[in-house]
This record gives structure tokens, C-alpha cells and sequence, in this order.
């Protein structure tokens, strides 16, 4: 009956495929089309990587986006916007006698919600950054019953999940759902998205079925009644998790990309692979914290961390967030130029740890997978 129904999902997968192909094409010679004045290509660069779809047309988007990039003139940093900007420009916003960044900038909402996704992108010592972040997010909160439309939506599901931290099949729901008629405009970009979105939430539905496996040393753990050290805790963790078998599993039938190069520094044990992990396994605990504490003494992070360092659980759990926004920061450190792989590589890993993000955000999704958007289809 399994091998039944998995070849009823693997026809169904390559039907919506051939169903892809037309529309897949005139999606690329859109963005190719060199008719196309530049806020235009970039508004629709913009909705394929909204709608999950960057990866399809990766080398044509990041052919068009370096032509584009070396039209501007950016050496004035006077010159750079909050749409346009590097790192090193930050400081443009800032006021120069207190060091804060100017009121003046939030009367553009939309700028600040570009900053705001931008800021999502630092790594470990970008301070400005961190300041960026803190700053806007406070700025949005204050607004944001103010604002109507559009607007109103992006501003309150970015400060609920950013969208790099989005999962790109959730994501690309929701941004079908509230833009579809902005999409519209390009009609195979429209009904490329809808049968992508359903290829893929077939495909997911599979993979979810392996996510819902493991965790035997926990199992053993709670039913004893002890409780580790962190640090065996996080050794266990990352290995009876399964999290590291899902992402190599990704790789099959990835063909030719996939050299023996990249398996071999798969097997390193990269450090943005270990921050993924480590997200996987901690993200699901402090989501569940309490949830955890109602069904009885278990074995969690949270509990290993009170028990290696002698401190209160809500000690315990901030430093157990701390851990996983750095290991985020690992992870966009990971995935910055110069790169040992290529980004096709490491994009099962990212979209991996963006799917332990949405299934855990604001609950245990995997337990209660019925909260999740996993479930809901997409209006066809």
C-alpha cells in the first residue's frame, strides 16, 4: 500500500512538472527581456523570489541583478536610499551627535520596511545592524495599527516573520493571497506560482513524513527521568534529530550539482550545516517550553541549560533564543561570497531551517501540524 501511494505522488509530481514547463519559459524571457525598464524588472525580480521561485531562475536573476547593480553609481554614499544600500552606508541614517538613527527616515514606511528585511540579513558583528533592527521593529510596532491595505499586511507579517526567515513555500502562499491580482499583470507568472505552489506542497507533504520521525534519545531520557548537560545534550540533539539526514537527502536527484566536492564539504560539518541543526533542535524546545513543563519532567535544552549552569529557566530560555539568532547569523555568513559551494547547495539546508522556523514559531507545528500552513491549498 506505501509503494502504492508513492507512485500515485511521484506521477502527480511529474505531471504538475510538464505542467510547469510552458509557463517556466515565458517567466524567463520576461526577465531577460531587455525592453524592460529597470523598476519594472526589479518589481518582478521581486515577486518570482516572493513566490519561491528565485531558485528556477537563479543564473538568469543574478545575470540581470549584476547588470543592473553595475548601472548604479554608489560611490556617494549621499546618493544610496533604503532601498539601495550596502552595509557600510548605514551610517548615512544616522545622527551624527548622538549616534542615533534620524526620526525623519519613518515617515517612509515602506523604506523602513526594507530596512527592517535588510537587517534580518547581518552576521555576527554587524552592530549597526542590530541596531537597525532594534530600531525599526520598535518604529513598525508603533505604527502599525495605523497603517490600511497592502501595507497594513506586509508590515504586520513582517514583524511576525521576516521574509528571510519565512519558509518559501509558506511565504509564497501568502503573498499569492494578498498580491494576486498585483501578480495578475503577468499571466504566466501567475499560473507558474499556483501549480509550483501545489507541486510543492505534495512534495512537502512527503518530506514531513520523515520530518515526524526521531528523537529516540529524548523518548529514553524523559521516560528515566534524567536530565543532561547541555553539551550532551546538544551532541544527542543534532544527531537523533534527523535533521542532518533530511538535508542530505535533499541532495538526491539534484543531478550534476551535486559533485563529490560538495559532498565532501558536507561531511566537514560546516558550520552553517551546524547551525541549522542547531535551530532544529532548539527552536522546537523553546517553543514548547511550557507545553513541556504541563506533560511532566522531560529532558529539553532549556532543562540541560538550568542544570549545566545553575540558573532559572527564564535565564535558561533567553539563552537558548541568544544561541539560535546567532546561529541565524551563522547561516547568512554561510551563504555570503566568496562561497566553498554554490547557493544551490546550501538552499535545502536555509529552506530547511526556515521550515523548523514556521512549523515552531508560535507552537509545536509537528505536534500540532494542523496549525501549520502546510495543510492549506492554494486557490487555483
Amino acid at each position: 500500500m506505501l509503494n502504492l501511494r508513492r507512485g500515485i505522488a511521484t506521477c502527480q509530481l511529474e505531471e504538475y512538472a510538464k505542467t510547469m514547463e510552458q509557463p517556466k519559459e515565458e517567466v524567463r524571457r520576461l526577465i531577460v527581456n531587455p525592453a524592460i525598464v529597470t523598476d519594472k524588472k526589479l518589481s518582478l525580480i521581486y515577486s518570482v523570489y516572493r513566490l519561491g521561485l528565485a531558485y528556477v531562475f537563479s543564473k538568469d536573476i543574478e545575470g540581470e541583478l549584476d547588470k543592473l547593480f553595475n548601472q548604479l553609481n554608489l560611490q556617494s554614499y549621499q546618493e544610496a536610499d533604503l532601498y539601495t544600500i550596502s552595509v557600510d552606508v548605514f551610517n548615512k541614517f544616522k545622527d551624527c551627535n548622538s549616534s542615533e538613527f534620524k526620526e525623519d527616515i519613518t515617515t517612509d514606511v515602506r523604506g523602513m520596511l526594507s530596512f527592517y528585511e535588510s537587517a534580518q540579513l547581518r552576521i555576527r558583528g554587524e552592530s549597526i545592524l542590530d541596531d537597525a533592527f532594534a530600531f525599526m521593529e520598535t518604529k513598525l510596532k508603533t505604527i502599525k495599527e495605523t497603517l490600511k491595505g497592502s501595507l497594513a499586511l506586509q508590515v504586520k507579517h513582517a514583524l511576525e516573520r521576516s521574509i528571510h526567515r519565512g519558509h518559501p513555500m509558506a511565504e509564497a502562499r501568502l503573498y499569492l493571497f494578498h498580491f494576486e491580482e498585483e501578480i495578475s499583470r503577468y499571466d504566466s507568472l501567475l499560473t507558474l506560482a499556483k501549480t509550483h505552489f501545489t507541486y510543492l506542497q505534495l512534495l512537502q507533504k512527503e518530506e514531513l513524513k520523515i520530518v515526524s520521525i526521531g528523537y529516540h534519545q529524548e523518548a529514553e531520557w524523559r521516560h528515566s527521568g534524567e536530565v543532561p548537560s547541555f553539551e550532551e545534550y546538544m551532541r544527542v540533539g543534532l544527531t537523533t534529530s534527523t535533521h542532518n539526514f533530511i538535508s542530505v537527502s535533499a541532495f538526491m536527484g539534484m543531478g550534476e550539482i551535486v559533485t563529490k566536492e560538495a559532498f565532501t564539504w558536507y561531511q566537514s560539518h560546516p558550520k552553517i550545516l551546524t547551525a541549522s541543526a542547531s535551530i532544529s533542535r532548539l527552536h522546537d524546545d523553546v517553543m514548547t517550553v511550557e507545553f513541556e513543563r504541563e506533560r511532566g519532567p522531560s529532558a529539553t535544552s532549556i532543562e540541560a541549560y538550568r542544570k549545566t549552569y545553575g540558573v532559572s529557566e527564564y535565564v535558561a530560555l533567553e539563552a537558548v533564543k541568544t544561541i539560535v539568532e546567532n546561529a541565524w547569523k551563522d547561516i547568512n555568513e554561510g551563504c555570503l561570497k566568496p562561497r566553498v559551494v554554490s547557493m544551490d547547495i546550501l538552499a535545502p539546508i536555509v529552506n530547511l531551517t526556515r521550515m523548523i522556523d514556521v512549523a515552531y514559531k508560535y507552537n509545536d507545528g509537528l505536534t500540532f501540524p494542523k496549525k501549520t500552513l502546510f495543510c492549506v491549498s492554494v486557490p487555483v
